[in-house]
């Protein structure tokens, strides 16, 4: 019986195949193990190549020592928010007014107010934009709030219930007043913002509508979640979690722990 003979082609491809894995073989080895102390000099290069000589902290296995980490980012420049300058417009109004707490104006329902902030939400309650005691306070914005807009959820303003913006507030219990008047205009210190209500409801001040910022987006989306469901009407505007918020409250009266709150999105500029 005659033997079958392997093709030589098939040989042929079969010493190229072995060639080819074996030349890969001593390639990566070369590259990932092989360290001369020279190393240097094989590259055509005159920046320095990057050392190998990483140091480890068993107590972490596979991360950086912290001593490694820190010469690593010793040089790293801390990266601040800019300073941002007041529009004139502001500089002027706070010189008018004697009073460097001014930081917005707020349009609502055709009516137009001073809004103020400090470092506490109690000082407004009762005094004036002049600092003087007064029963109907100032609108003012929350404490925590803050007007750059870098990392707040939710603008929340005050209104004191003595304040006339709480009847306007009030007010939107009525559709049709509701209707007139959908937008907000909020003038601030760095710049103009519309915004698109899309709440009004009555909740006690467990509710979390006067919280600026929430703990993670998650908890800020069940917050969101939980200002939709609320609402009085369905405005159909799709609030998300990724939507800057506006939130204007007020205490129904004096004394009491159960609150107007009209909420608005900050409106969306779409670009093509």
């Amino acid at each position: 019986m005659d033997e079958k003979k392997i093709p030589w082609v098939t040989v042929a491809v079969l010493a190229i195949l072995c060639i080819a894995t074996l030349g890969t073989g001593v390639f990566h080895w070369h590259r990932n193990y092989f360290s001369p102390a020279d190393y240097a000099a094989y590259v055509s290069t005159d920046v320095e190549p990057p050392s190998r000589d990483f140091e480890y902290d068993e107590s972490a296995p596979g991360e950086l020592a912290e001593t490694e980490l820190a010469e690593i980012f010793d040089d790293v420049p801390e990266i601040i928010r800019p300073d941002i300058e007041p529009l004139p417009e502001f500089v002027a109004l706070r010189e008018e007014h004697d009073n460097d707490d001014i930081v917005a104006v707020l349009t609502l329902a055709d009516n137009e107010v001073l809004v103020m902030q400090t470092d506490n939400n109690e000082f407004y309650l009762t005094h004036d934009i002049n600092r003087e005691p007064s029963e109907a306070g100032s609108v003012f914005m929350d404490s925590e709030t803050d007007l750059l807009m870098g990392f707040d959820h939710n603008f929340v303003v005050h209104v004191p219930p003595g304040n006339a913006l709480r009847q306007i507030l009030q007010e939107y219990a009525s559709y049709d007043f509701f209707l007139i008047h959908p937008t907000i205009s909020l003038f601030t210190l760095y710049g103009n913002f519309d915004w698109e209500i899309f709440a009004f409801y009555i909740a006690p001040d467990a509710f979390p509508f006067m919280t600026v910022n929430h703990p993670d987006d998650d908890a800020w989306g069940i917050a969101v979640e939980q200002f939709t469901l609320a609402a009085l009407y369905n405005t159909r505007l799709d609030v998300t979690l990724y939507d800057q918020i506006i939130t204007i409250t007020s205490p129904i009266e004096a004394g009491s722990n159960f609150y107007y709150v009209l909420q608005a999105r900050m409106l969306r500029h779409i670009t093509s």
